[in-house]
């Protein structure tokens, strides 16, 4: 048997970077790794957003939070927590914030890329509206 290598794409930014492997673990499921460096803070994306596809997000390291809209309209806010995984379902509008910290993301390869322009974008910022609840 031979070692298998793959190829990973990283991403710089001042905030830190964001590693892709789209055939993770060999099992048609894709990894982001998102890495934020201390001091620093992000906003995935900048606003909150739906997708056709659902995704399961878990805390590695350091400090994040998941906005979400729930069926009623409300914003529900988690502080996520090291050891557990988050599943948000298709269609479910969403944003995520991380603080200093590093967060991975796990979704289906295939549908991944092919929702990839169902992507929509909610004009609004659900961290920001938690100060007027």
């Amino acid at each position: 048997m031979a070692i298998q290598i793959k190829q990973v794409v990283f991403k710089e930014s001042e905030t830190g970077r964001t590693e892709i492997d789209y055939n993770f673990l060999g099992t048609n499921y894709a990894r982001k790794t998102y890495v934020v460096k201390k001091n620093c803070s992000i906003r995935l994306p900048k606003y909150p957003h739906t997708h056709k596809i659902g995704h399961t997000l878990m805390l590695i390291q350091g400090n994040a939070r998941l906005a979400y809209k729930n069926a009623e309209g409300k914003v529900k806010i988690i502080k996520m927590q090291i050891g557990k995984q988050y599943f948000v379902p298709s269609d479910v509008p969403h944003q995520l914030e991380i603080k200093g910290g590093i967060v991975e993301s796990y979704y289906p390869t295939s549908s991944y890329i092919t929702s990839k322009a169902q992507i929509r974008t909610i004009n609004e910022d659900f961290f920001k509206e938690e100060k007027k609840r």
